[in-house]
């Protein structure tokens, strides 16, 4: 289990870097919903920042497996979009936007603190190093083009054949759970789906703080 290399309190870290950017990642799901004229996740009760109204059963599992994970998809009603197929994506960028947006935000604050020295914010380091690698790992996640993730909203943009892109819809969600199964089984399974999003999240993050995240460091 991933959790067994943790402590108590990189897990408490983890899992609250988490719960909260998972929470503002559906948020801006419904909010640009919301902002191009389709209320339905507001009347389902999802444009707020409340993580029980957010939280998937399965992608929780998945957290505590194998390190990632997601939340229950915002319902948008496409009848109520001007142009569908725009701002379908548009809502879907919504969510990696919200989480490479905080990772970034996150680490202004973690570089203040070697800037200056601001003794208040030493204590804020590990958590913020949690809080930043968890946003670009979730940003990068969730733009992977599979079914049901953000990414997969680029598809009908690009392929424009209908039964094309029916068949690839088909499939996507067969590939997206192998590569899952993949990583929760590993080994004698290499996980093919951690190493998409962990070697480009770590790219990110030393961009953004000169120094390479390690769990449990």
């Amino acid at each position: 289990m991933f959790f067994s290399e943790l402590s108590y309190q990189e897990i408490i870290l983890l899992m609250t870097s988490l719960l909260f950017s998972l929470t503002v990642h559906e948020y801006s799901h419904a909010r640009a919903a919301y902002s191009l004229g389709d209320f339905t996740a507001f009347y389902r009760n999802r444009m707020n920042l409340n993580p029980l109204n957010h939280l998937d059963l399965f992608g929780t599992m998945a957290l505590l497996f194998i390190g990632f994970g997601w939340a229950k998809p915002v319902p948008v009603d496409l009848r109520n979009l001007k142009n569908p197929r725009r701002d379908m994506f548009l809502v879907a960028m919504a969510g990696p936007a919200s989480n490479f947006l905080l990772a970034l935000l996150g680490s202004l604050i973690f570089n203040l603190n070697f800037l200056f020295g601001i003794s208040f914010f030493a204590e804020l380091v590990r958590p913020l190093e949690y809080f930043i690698y968890v946003n670009i790992m979730l940003g990068i996640f969730n733009l992977l083009p599979l079914h049901p993730l953000d990414g997969s909203r680029v598809i009908p943009l690009i392929i424009k054949n209908p039964t094309t892109l029916m068949k690839f819809q088909e499939n996507a969600p067969k590939v997206f759970f192998i590569l899952i199964f993949m990583s929760i089984l590993s080994p004698p399974f290499p996980p093919i789906l951690g190493y998409m999003i962990h070697y480009p999240s770590q790219m990110v993050y030393f961009n953004l703080t000169g120094s390479y995240f390690s769990f449990g460091g």
